[in-house]
């Protein structure tokens, strides 16, 4: 825990904070993608069961 506790104490560079930033920007793109890709999943999920609502008569 001591080497921690040194390691968080010590300032971060320019160019640490630089690549965590673009991790950060990369990681939210792949998110944001995910989710535009889970609301087309969803919206033809729902076009599926409105036109098996639609046979059934239900």
């Amino acid at each position: 825990m001591d080497w921690m506790r040194r390691f968080i104490v010590m300032p971060a560079s320019e160019t640490q904070m630089g690549l965590v930033l673009a991790l950060c920007i990369f990681t939210m793109s792949l998110m944001s993608l995910a989710l535009v890709w889970q609301a087309q999943v969803i919206a033809k999920q729902n076009a599926v069961i409105h036109m098996m609502q639609g046979r059934i008569g239900g």
